[in-house]
């Protein structure tokens, strides 16, 4: 092959794989753009009860004032993702493609229970007593800055819940189809496992337990 051609094949391939470079690039800006968000920070009323469907990912936090947090798509048309019936706050997941959605909700007065649906749920709450309903292979979590006095949980469809050195003093705890991790220490644990539920919790000074014969508990 003469040189002339050996250089002329050399060229086209640099400027291929320039010209590839640059368009992925451009792509890449252009992706960045597309999705650049826009945070809303909005008031709260007082509530008691939260509701959260799948699609919907939400932290819940014990402060000084109530408030909700959320963001969308920068100039984009949206309706606001989320609702208060009576003493109810609902968050639903972004328009009718169930987009998933985060919300921070910052909660100055305590709250009964919290309904999840499907969701991705955190708390760092501190308070006297929830009730907490997690089914639908739902997502709880309690983070270590949480101070509960009585936590009763019920966990079902294939769900998941998982401590993280949380102050808890007792726990009445029901898991059904579903798993559940307890890494830190809780004084006094009533714990339900059925239909092959999957727990781990460390030992408790008072710890009674009905587990069926398709599910297991380990301590340690």
């Amino acid at each position: 092959m003469k040189t002339s051609k050996i250089i002329l094949i050399a060229f086209l391939s640099v400027f291929c794989l320039s010209l590839l470079s640059f368009m992925i690039t451009v792509d890449r800006k252009n992706d960045r753009k597309q999705f650049e968000f826009e945070n809303i920070e909005e008031p709260l009323a007082d509530v008691s009860v939260i509701k959260a469907s799948k699609g919907v990912y939400v932290t819940l936090v014990s402060t000084d004032s109530n408030l909700i947090k959320y963001s969308h798509l920068k100039d984009s048309t949206y309706i606001t993702p989320y609702e208060i019936i009576g003493d109810t706050l609902v968050l639903k997941p972004h328009g009718q493609n169930k987009q998933n959605w985060h919300y921070d909700v910052n909660l100055s007065s305590n709250i009964n229970s919290i309904i999840n649906n499907g969701g991705d749920v955190s708390i760092n709450l501190n308070q006297d007593s929830l009730h907490v309903i997690t089914n639908n292979e739902g997502r709880f979590q309690v983070y270590d800055k949480s101070i509960i006095n009585y936590l009763k949980l019920y966990v079902t469809g294939n769900s998941r819940s998982h401590f993280s050195n949380s102050k808890i003093k007792q726990l009445e705890l029901v898991a059904n189809n579903s798993k559940v991790d307890i890494n830190n220490k809780i004084e006094s644990v009533n714990l339900t496992a059925k239909n092959h539920a999957n727990i781990t919790l460390k030992l408790s000074n008072k710890l009674n337990v009905n587990c069926d014969s398709l599910s297991r508990y380990r301590i340690y």
